[in-house]
């Protein structure tokens, strides 16, 4: 299942983020190599869509993560929520 969130917090010394999931104010564990190759550097504030799976150590931690892609506006079945395609790994 995907979900969506924003960047919350950077650690740039460590290559780790947290996001803090859309509804909730639990904040999710990433590390940059959950990011898909290829895209930008995310920022603090940034909306993102993700997968979660549990790790024994971190807890809830993000993967598959892809940032939106403003230039698209693909809403396929009109309900408000984007489409797969308007999220991109660049």
């Amino acid at each position: 299942m995907r979900y969506q969130g924003k960047i919350s917090k950077w650690i740039d010394d460590n290559g780790y983020r947290f996001i803090t999931q859309d509804g909730s104010n639990e904040q999710i564990f990433v590390h940059i190599s959950g990011f898909e190759k290829g895209i930008q550097r995310p920022t603090v504030g940034e909306v993102l869509s993700y997968e979660v799976a549990s790790d024994v150590k971190k807890g809830l931690q993000a993967y598959k993560i892809k940032s939106n892609c403003p230039s698209s506006n693909a809403d396929g079945d009109v309900d408000g929520i984007p489409c797969e395609d308007q999220w991109c790994g660049h």
